[in-house]
């Protein structure tokens, strides 16, 4: 519900910091976590949001940027068409809605690949993105291994 916001719970486990292509790594539960080296631009209003997803897709390897909004994430995009290999979009933002930005991306970039995450939206809107090329879709709230999954799906 509006106002309430989105809770996370993230485990890492350790590791060194090494400068070679990162490896599978597990969390405490001992699962698989998929990695990768790829650069993501993660679009979302809320910081915490951004915050928790940075930071988790960074512990994997990715090359992370961030923008507040989708005005930031078009001038951020079009400054580097090809520069990202993954977008992910979250759909209700204040100004443009995620599926605005996704289209406005994909006049910029018809290739582009982006992954919509949404805590609350319409299932017309993700399916208008996923009909038009979006990669997937993750409802809010998720798990770290949900993510890392849905990632490498949509990168590869």
């Amino acid at each position: 519900k509006p106002g309430e916001g989105t809770c996370f719970s993230v485990l890492f486990p350790l590791c060194s910091s090494g400068g070679s292509k990162p490896q599978a790594i597990t969390d405490s539960a001992e699962r698989v976590l998929p990695v990768g080296d790829e650069k993501i631009l993660v679009v979302d209003d809320e910081e915490p949001v951004r915050n928790v997803l940075s930071k988790s897709l960074s512990h994997l390897g990715y090359q992370v940027e961030v923008a507040e909004n989708g005005e930031q994430a078009i001038e951020k995009y079009v400054q580097t068409v090809g520069h990202y290999d993954l977008v992910i979009l979250d759909m209700l933002m204040p100004q443009l809605s995620g599926e605005q930005v996704f289209f406005s991306l994909k006049e910029h970039n018809p290739e582009v690949a982006v992954l919509v995450i949404s805590g609350f939206t319409s299932e017309e809107s993700v399916n208008r993105i996923l009909e038009n090329g979006g990669k997937g879709f993750i409802q809010k709230p998720f798990t770290i291994e949900a993510l890392a999954k849905k990632v490498r799906e949509c990168v590869e």
